[in-house]
């Protein structure tokens, strides 16, 4: 008998004690999701939400995540989720059906972390698919969004329980934002420099946003407390899920948010915005001889925007002109009343909600600037503050 070759009894044990274990380990790895980013898979994320197609009475009280700080590991915005400051997060999920079935177990995983640093928060969500191709996105403009998935991420910094701001992207890495008010109304003409990028496989799509705390007011603190609620669309079953879900009797949006906390020690930023603009036209008149000279015309001017506190900023214009925004669409007006268009310049577009009402619209500012030289402006300017204990934010000017 060879040394190697092991006695009769031994034969039965070694089958014994290897298949169960080969079985245990495919069956483990075949429940995860191949392509998926460590820390990010649906079984290491935490929920504080139950489970089960109703809303329980427990499932009310508002979940809460904890940032995590980058220390010295920064994130790389490119859409995979491998970065080493992700290694910290704690991962969320437990997202549940909010439209249309609301409280229903959603279709799909969706798992996402919190990271920030000196200047900015960042998310990272994975949002799983077990047939990659059900995933619907159209490359667009930002802010127009058709047909696609979506991730959308609400913040209420102030934790004022009224305002907030909201960052949305799609597959393809279209971005959208807004400002939200009055506990839930919108204002999709609010722009911010923020940064998204997302990444594809075939478990699913991801995505990383940064948002410098420029973008945004709050008050600094030692440790601070964020209203916090993250959604994601998927066309292809028109579902709509929600990391926290509440009855549909309950009213209130903003109000209702998880919280997110942990943002420590971060310093309000330097808040100054400036974006200039120059016009240059040069007309080559139909005309011979001595007339026939380049007909030259020039403008500028330039919007400002200046964080004096966290509740008072300071907004001034020189000479806005339409020509720093996106051009109105085309149209046929052949009524009795004026084309109404929405407004785009940057200085009137800041508290321009205090003046609309749900049946009309109390102040219309594209009338300034345009038309009779009477309606110029050359110079503007208006402080606007934003008040945390109100019930919403109010400007003046």
């Amino acid at each position: 008998m060879f040394p190697c070759t092991p006695a009769l009894g031994e034969r039965k044990i070694i089958p014994l004690l290897v298949i169960p274990a080969f079985f245990f380990i495919v069956g483990w790895l075949v429940a995860q999701p191949a392509g998926a980013f460590e820390g990010f898979l649906p079984a290491e994320a935490t929920s504080d939400m139950s489970s089960g197609p109703a809303i329980s009475e427990e499932a009310l009280e508002a979940p809460t995540v904890k940032a995590a700080h980058l220390n010295g590991h920064a994130i790389e915005l490119d859409g995979r989720l491998d970065d080493l400051g992700w290694s910290d997060a704690r991962p969320m999920g437990g997202f549940k059906v909010w439209d249309p079935d609301r409280g229903a177990q959603a279709s799909e995983e969706t798992v996402f972390k919190v990271a920030y640093d000196e200047g900015a928060v960042y998310f990272g969500v994975a949002c799983f698919e077990k047939d990659a191709s059900q995933i619907s996105s159209s490359l667009s403009r930002r802010d127009h969004f058709n047909n696609s998935d979506i991730i959308s991420i609400y913040i209420d910094p102030y934790l004022d329980r009224t305002t907030g701001y909201n960052f949305r992207v799609n597959p393809h890495g279209v971005q959208m934002d807004s400002y939200v008010f009055d506990d839930g109304n919108r204002d999709d003409d609010w722009d911010a420099v923020w940064q998204a990028e997302t990444f594809r496989d075939d478990q699913g799509w991801y995505a990383e946003m940064r948002i410098p705390f420029s973008a945004i007011r709050f008050r600094p603190g030692d440790e601070m407390t964020w209203g916090l609620q993250a959604y994601r669309y998927m066309h292809s079953r028109g579902e709509d899920t929600a990391w926290y879900v509440w009855d549909r009797e309950t009213a209130g949006f903003v109000s209702r948010f998880g919280q997110l906390q942990g943002i420590c020690n971060v310093k309000a930023p330097c808040k100054i915005e400036i974006a200039p603009y120059f016009v240059q036209r040069t007309t080559n008149p139909s005309a011979v001889g001595p007339a026939d000279e380049l007909d030259h015309f020039q403008n500028f001017g330039a919007d400002i925007k200046y964080g004096v506190t966290a509740d008072l900023t300071l907004n001034a214009t020189v000479q806005p002109d339409f020509g720093q925004v996106e051009a109105d669409p085309s149209t046929l007006n052949l009524s009795a009343f004026e084309t109404y268009f929405q407004e785009k310049r940057p200085f009137f577009i800041e508290g321009n909600r205090f003046f609309q009402h749900p049946h009309f619209n109390m102040f219309y500012s594209r009338r300034i600037g345009t038309g009779s030289e009477n309606a110029r402006i050359h110079y503007a300017g208006k402080p606007t503050t934003c008040s945390r204990t109100a019930p919403g934010s109010r400007s003046s000017s």
